[in-house]
């Protein structure tokens, strides 16, 4: 299946590990399955692609920029003592070095 930007692509696969629907990611619902599933996209952006903080919370639905930056500290820690959790972030098939020929390190408009 293909995609038009890698990032949403991130947000995609983080929605299907994590079993909720991709609109929720984006959407302000604060269900544990929907935060654990929005804290893994953000902080699978910034690690495999170093967005910026403002970058990524524009891409998941315009989120404040404190909160990426609590997802982003957060996420390691939920992930060390929650294996299931780890497990499905380890899941995601994101591939950076694939995506960056052919796209530019912006935001989709």
């Amino acid at each position: 299946m293909k995609h038009d930007c890698p990032y949403r692509e991130v947000r995609r696969q983080a929605a299907e590990a994590f079993g909720v629907p991709e609109i929720r990611i984006i959407g302000c619902k604060r269900t544990k399955d929907v935060v654990v599933a929005r804290h893994a996209a953000a902080y699978a952006l910034h690690q495999r692609f170093n967005m910026s903080r403002i970058q990524i919370a524009e891409l998941l639905g315009g989120m404040d920029r404190s909160s990426i930056t609590y997802a982003i500290q957060q996420f390691p820690k939920r992930m060390a003592k929650d294996p299931v959790v780890a497990k499905k972030y380890l899941s995601l098939r994101i591939r950076p070095r694939a995506w960056k020929r052919g796209y530019k390190r912006r935001l989709p408009t």
